[in-house]
This record gives C-alpha cells, sequence and structure tokens, in this order.
C-alpha cells in the first residue's frame, strides 16, 4: 500500500467517515483509519483528528501508540492541549514531549515517547527474565523522569509504570510510589499484593527497598490488630493475632441455569483493610443484576455486620428466589479440616 500523504479533502473527507456514526450520520464506505493516520498531510484539520484518535489513547494507549507514529506536529499539540490527564499514558506524554519544541525536534520527541509507551506494554510473566531485562531498560533509559510523573500524575497506572519505578530502586522513584503505597494500604485494602510486586522487581536496598519494609510494617501491624481475628473467635476458631486469619466462601445457587444464577463472595481477611465483604448477586442472563458490596446494599435488607452474614444470605435467598448450595460451597482459608468445615456450618445458620 503506498505511504504518499494523502490531499487534505481526501484525509478529512476518510475521517469524516470514520467519525459519522457518533454524529449520528450515515455510515459510508469502510475507512482503513491506520492508513490515513500514517498519511496525513500536515495541513490537516487537527480536531478532527483528535476527535479521531482520542478514543483510541485513552482506551488502549499501546494500541493507540503504534498507529500514530505520523501524526503532523499540530495534532500532536492539539491532542495534548486538550486531551484531559486521565490516564498514565497522557501523562506521560505531555512530560516527554513539550509543546514549545520546533515541529522537527517535537515530531522525533513524540515517536520516541510512543515507543516507551509500547515498551510499557509487555506480555510477558511478571517475574520472568524478559519482564526484568525489560524494566531495566527502561529504568535506565532517557524516559524514566517522564515514567515517574506519569505515576505521580494518575491514580491507577498500568503495574508495569510501577514495575520500571521499582526497577529503578531510587529517590525520585520511592516518592513517586509512595501515595500509591498509601492507596494499597487504605482505599484498595490490597496492600500484601502490592508489596509483593513491588518486592519481585525492587533492588535489595536502596529508597524502594526502604519504602517496601516501612509497608510491611505497616501491614504488619496492622494485620495484628485486625478485628477479623476478634470475630475468629467469635466462631469458635480461635487466633491469637500473631499469624493471619483469612477466608473466602465462594457460593452459587442450587438452580444454575442460565436464567437464574445466585453468587455470594464472603471475605474476612485480617491482613486487608476492609476486612470484611460480603457480595451477592442474582444473574437472569440481561434482565436482572444486582448485589450488594461492602456498604453499598442494592437489595434494601441494610448493610449486614460480619456477624448476620448467615441471616442476610437467608433473606437475600428469599428476596432473589434462590437456594444456596452450601454443600458445595469454595472455601480457601488458612485454616484447614474442621475448622475450615466450620465456616460453612456458620453460613447455614439462618440467624
Amino acid at each position: 500500500m503506498s505511504r504518499a500523504r494523502l490531499t487534505r479533502d481526501a484525509a478529512e473527507a476518510a475521517l469524516r467517515q470514520a467519525v459519522a456514526p457518533d454524529r449520528g450520520w450515515a455510515p459510508g464506505p469502510p475507512v482503513d483509519v491506520a492508513d490515513v493516520l500514517r498519511r496525513l498531510p500536515d495541513d490537516v484539520d487537527p480536531a478532527l483528528v483528535v476527535e479521531v484518535v482520542r478514543p483510541s489513547l485513552e482506551s488502549s494507549p499501546s494500541l493507540f501508540a503504534r498507529g500514530a507514529k505520523e501524526l503532523p506536529p499540530a495534532v500532536v499539540r492539539r491532542l495534548l492541549e486538550t486531551t484531559p490527564r486521565g490516564n498514565a499514558a497522557i501523562v506521560l506524554l505531555r512530560d516527554a514531549v513539550p509543546l514549545e519544541l520546533d515541529d522537527a525536534t517535537l515530531a522525533a520527541r513524540w515517536r520516541e515517547a510512543l515507543a516507551t509507551l509500547v515498551a510499557l506494554d509487555t506480555s510477558y510473566e511478571w517475574g520472568s527474565q524478559p519482564k526484568r531485562a525489560k524494566f531495566q531498560e527502561l529504568a535506565r533509559g532517557p524516559w524514566l523522569a517522564s515514567i515517574q510523573a506519569a505515576v505521580v500524575g494518575s491514580e491507577a497506572p498500568p503495574l508495569d509504570f510501577l514495575g520500571v519505578l521499582a526497577t529503578d530502586g531510587g529517590e525520585a522513584s520511592a516518592d513517586a510510589l509512595l501515595p500509591h503505597v498509601d492507596r494499597a494500604l487504605t482505599v484498595d485494602g490490597n496492600g500484601l499484593n502490592f508489596l509483593e510486586q513491588l518486592t519481585t522487581h525492587a533492588p535489595p536496598d536502596g529508597p524502594v527497598r526502604a519504602l517496601i519494609a516501612d509497608m510491611r510494617t505497616r501491614l504488619d501491624a496492622r494485620q495484628t490488630a485486625s478485628p477479623a481475628h476478634a470475630f475468629a473467635a467469635e466462631l469458635g476458631l480461635a487466633s491469637d493475632g500473631a499469624a493471619p486469619f483469612w477466608f473466602t466462601v465462594r457460593l452459587q445457587s442450587v438452580e444454575r441455569t442460565w436464567r437464574a444464577i445466585g453468587h455470594a463472595t464472603i471475605t474476612v481477611d485480617s491482613r486487608s483493610d476492609p476486612w470484611f465483604a460480603l457480595w451477592v448477586q442474582r444473574d437472569d442472563g440481561d434482565v436482572d443484576w444486582r448485589y450488594v458490596h461492602g456498604a453499598r446494599d442494592d437489595l434494601g435488607l441494610g448493610v449486614p455486620s460480619p456477624s448476620e452474614t448467615p441471616s442476610y444470605l437467608a433473606r437475600a435467598a428469599d428476596l432473589l428466589s434462590l437456594r444456596w448450595d452450601f454443600d458445595g460451597a469454595e472455601v480457601t482459608s488458612s485454616v484447614r479440616g474442621k475448622r475450615r468445615a466450620a465456616i460453612v456450618e456458620w453460613l447455614r445458620r439462618s440467624g
């Protein structure tokens, strides 16, 4: 296929056709958007191009990066000026490509920044040698500061961005990771998993390793003080607090047809905050999804305390016309044998 530049009229006609459904226009012949973007003239309408490419940047940055290398400088400026800093990719691009650069320098920086986005989207296993090598390459490369800015400037950066900072291990990377450590320990309640992810790639000493050690101390303190241990004693599953106490029970309804499937998940975990979670749902195909999660109760039965879980499950089953299959319950737990079986027996109670 020819890579000759399109005329402005031809390029804009194709782009307008690409956005026709979104504007309520009648669709026409299919448009090879990727080919159009590779052949844009410098005088193309930047606003029209941005309308076409922005959804891809926001939803699939690495896919966008593979197809946007030839965007004219005026389009790049318009895109970076008008796209909200909603995700890590956008923050990285805005940090890496200053708008005041001359056109030639901006175009070169744009292509390099896009290559960095592609490199940050790998399918290797988290602890694999290829993943380690990729992180080391990025941590030692010229775009580390932009990756750090992206982590600081986004609420939920992709895991590979965090892996690069953990691999770097320096003070600026530790500072960039700190808000996400705090979120993992509080808002997300996912501290242990987050800690393990960072530890895999962090060097044995330095600021990031110190951050991990502090996180471990905070996790241990929270685990020891968790109300989950008192709840374990309430269930007759004594826990001294030194070791974590946790369980997850997954239930389905007895009636397992595609038209009516009930699901419930009950989690208690001294390592997490919050330490108790209950989720109930009935799926009637495309008709009805209703659930309770945390402090939200779409079933209108009231938010149960942990001790009220058995009675809540019974009332939810009545409301949703379900019967829970306790015999088929899936249980994972820090306790074994009769103590694990006692958890399911506790849930059978109608309260």
